[in-house]
């Protein structure tokens, strides 16, 4: 896949790789070291492509939902960017053929900046190591009526 979208196509750029691929019919889903692209080839002669391509900076969040009973057979990945027009990216994948928690693993990785080039991978965060915690001072906080960072 990734010698093809090379070389033939073009489409990935010399220093990434794919590094998960699905592929439903003629479609393919792909997860790339920079980006998520979507290939979906209309008509019926395949003439007619659309790519989608969706750089890792952009996706906010996702979801995964595993598949059911014999009558859902298929999880879905659905992922939530920041871009005009383009807020959901879905794709159903295959039960039994598709491990769905090793795709939510790598996305998360991805979106959360624990994979080498992930967006996020500069922390952002703040220490709150030696910070004394005060409490609530709500005479009902020991009730779970109030949430304070711990």
């Amino acid at each position: 896949v990734e010698q093809e979208l090379k070389e033939s196509l073009k489409i990935l750029l010399d220093d990434e790789t794919v590094e998960m691929a699905f592929k439903a019919g003629r479609d393919s889903f792909l997860l790339t070291s920079h980006r998520i692209i979507e290939i979906d080839v209309r008509g019926l002669t395949g003439k007619k492509v659309v790519y989608l391509s969706v750089p890792w900076k952009h996706v906010r969040m996702f979801s995964v939902e595993t598949a059911g009973n014999f009558l859902d057979t298929d999880a879905q990945l659905v992922l939530f960017t920041d871009l005009p027009g383009i807020s959901r990216i879905e794709q159903d994948l295959r039960k039994g053929r598709v491990d769905v928690m090793a795709v939510q693993k790598f996305i998360s990785d991805k979106i959360l900046g624990t994979a080498p080039g992930a967006p996020g991978k500069e922390s952002e965060s703040i220490s709150m190591a030696g910070v004394p915690d005060k409490g609530s001072g709500s005479l009902f906080a020991w009730m779970g009526d109030d949430s304070r960072m711990i």
